[in-house]
Order: structure tokens, then sequence, then C-alpha cells
């Protein structure tokens, strides 16, 4: 589960979201289950963010 998920709300913390994303992908590529290539073509592909309905 994530801790303090608000913190890593991109739609208010941008920047603190794809710091996280980049914390994920690294430890994914020293786990094994991502190449460095895949990390890294993950973590530039455009977010599709939703926006919620008020």
């Amino acid at each position: 589960m994530v801790q303090a998920p608000t913190a890593y709300d991109p739609l208010t913390h941008l920047n603190l979201a794809k710091q996280r994303q980049r914390d994920v992908l690294d430890w994914l590529v020293d786990t094994g289950g991502f190449s460095r290539a895949e990390a890294d073509a993950a973590f530039v592909a455009p977010l599709r963010l939703l926006v919620p309905q008020a």
C-alpha cells in the first residue's frame, strides 16, 4: 500500500509523484522485475490522469 497517497497525488504534487514513480521503477530494476530500458520507457511515458468529477 502506498504511504501517504495524498502526498503523491499527481494532480496536486506532480514532482513528488514523479519522484515516487522513479523510486518504484528503480526498485523494480534492482529486483529484476523491469529492465533499465523498460523502467526508463515507463518513466517518460505520458501520464493519463483522470480528473475526478465534482
